[in-house]
């Protein structure tokens, strides 16, 4: 009996934001058992890390990833299943979720033929898949122009003429991609970064849980040991669902200036209040 428990430990464990203590005949016991024991901070990055390796992966799926990326039909075969998923939910999205408009119709229809396209001809480099699946995310988010964003208290919480419509996913104040979707200047935006963030904490969780470098991306090929390439791979499929609680909740709920904040370099930020809301939200949408 107890062998067969020794047989199904665990090869690491992981603590989310967790406090209290430890003993150091624990640790011991867990390093004769070859157990990793890794603590993260709330947004799923590494706090500390105790294993024999003095590292919080598995070697073998590190030599994977190093692998998959160093040739390029390993990376094409990796991220064409992940953009194929992330095109056939936002494909749902704009048949179920989105106004009717001519950019709607516009977007299915480009959707389609890109999904089409994956099947019978799919690109041959990773970079004509990224701008396969950009043509998709232009026409996509041009469809969200059709929003209705219903406001209330507008007398006591006025807000800007350009916060009652949607114009782009896109900052439009600063010239990098990068930079303008992170620093929103529009409501939505600002709703949509939030989201990304709880899920990028969660999928970077997932990820360093069953072993994987975040850092060593495979589609998105930047190392850094700041910027998590390969958790960035891994939420593509999942980004548009994310966008679906957003667009669930625009149709739903009526808006106040004061869920959020301008601040004086036009940046929006989320107010803690619908922080929270938001929070409650896309973990029971994701429960369900």
């Amino acid at each position: 009996e107890g062998r067969e428990g020794l047989r199904s430990l665990p090869p690491r464990i992981v603590i989310v934001d967790g406090n209290g203590n430890i003993t150091l005949d624990a640790l011991d016991w867990m390093q004769e058992q070859s157990v990793d024991l890794i603590r993260l901070r709330y947004d799923g990055r590494v706090q500390s890390v105790f294993s024999a390796s003095g590292y919080a992966a598995d070697p073998k799926k590190v030599e994977w990833q190093r692998k998959t990326r160093a040739s390029e039909p390993a990376r094409v075969k990796y991220a064409i299943p992940l953009i194929r998923k992330k095109i056939q939910e936002a494909l749902f999205n704009l048949e179920n979720l989105l106004p009717d408009s001519p950019s709607r119709t516009k977007a299915i229809e480009t959707a389609k033929v890109a999904l089409a396209e994956l099947k019978v001809s799919p690109p041959v480099s990773v970079s004509k898949l990224h701008g396969l699946e950009g043509l998709v995310a232009q026409g996509y988010f041009f469809a969200w122009r059709a929003l209705d964003i219903q406001w209330k208290s507008t007398k006591r919480h006025p807000v800007p003429d350009e916060w009652k419509t949607f114009f782009s996913r896109s900052s439009l104040k600063w010239g990098d991609r990068y930079i303008q979707n992170q620093h929103a200047t529009h409501p939505i935006n600002a709703m949509l970064n939030y989201a990304y963030a709880l899920l990028e904490s969660e999928v970077r969780i997932r990820a360093i849980a069953d072993g994987y470098d975040p850092s060593i991306g495979i589609m998105h090929d930047r190392i850094s040991p700041d910027r998590h390439s390969f958790v960035f791979d891994q939420m593509e499929p999942f980004r548009p669902i994310a966008d679906r609680r957003i667009l669930e909740l625009i149709r739903t709920e009526t808006f106040s200036g004061a869920d959020f904040d301008l601040q004086s370099d036009g940046v929006v930020r989320v107010n803690p209040e619908l922080a929270k809301e938001l929070t409650r939200w896309l973990s029971a949408s994701h429960s369900n």
